[in-house]
């Protein structure tokens, strides 16, 4: 939600879904990291979450609405919009988060649910959560991502691991 505005964001991939198909699939990613402060966002946490749930509405609104779509809102304004290439399929959304505002963005617009690498138990509490939730949507996906540090020692590792972590936490 940082890089493009949502109504750009769906007119490339409207244009990408018409040239390839089902092959294209969208990780959203609305908070952490240093990467919003670099393009000038100084969000808190819930102005985040704010800024990727309306990111969303517009990016749906412009990608599967009508011919044009206005909207206006806290962080996005758009005027009569208009949308040539449409995507002939939905696109899977990804999506991660725990807070309620981000399982409430990803009971609605999310395909996949995108979690970081935890021990097993971890992993299967956090899916029982996710599925126990009354906004639950059958059909939603499960997935995992993990980092791989891999350096000549396990003391280089760790450190490089540590590193990784403060700059994206």
């Amino acid at each position: 939600p940082f890089q493009y505005h949502p109504a750009q964001c769906a007119k490339m991939i409207g244009t990408l879904t018409d040239w390839f198909g089902p092959r294209i699939q969208l990780n959203v990613v609305g908070a952490g990291g240093d990467e919003p402060a670099m393009l000038g966002v100084h969000d808190d946490r819930d102005a985040s979450q704010r800024r990727l749930g309306e990111w969303l509405e517009v990016f749906h609104g412009v990608l599967y609405g009508g011919q044009t779509f206005s909207h206006r809102g806290e962080f996005y304004d758009v005027d009569d919009f208009l949308m040539v290439e449409r995507a002939k399929e939905k696109v899977p959304i990804y999506l991660s988060g725990s807070s309620d505002i981000a399982r409430s963005l990803l009971y609605r617009y999310g395909d996949y649910y995108l979690m970081f690498g935890l021990p097993l138990e971890a992993t299967r509490a956090e899916i029982e959560r996710v599925r126990a939730a009354a906004e639950y949507r059958p059909g939603l996906k499960f997935c995992l991502r993990f980092h791989l540090v891999v350096r000549e020692t396990s003391e280089a590792g760790g450190a490089a691991s540590s590193l990784r972590a403060t700059r994206t936490s």
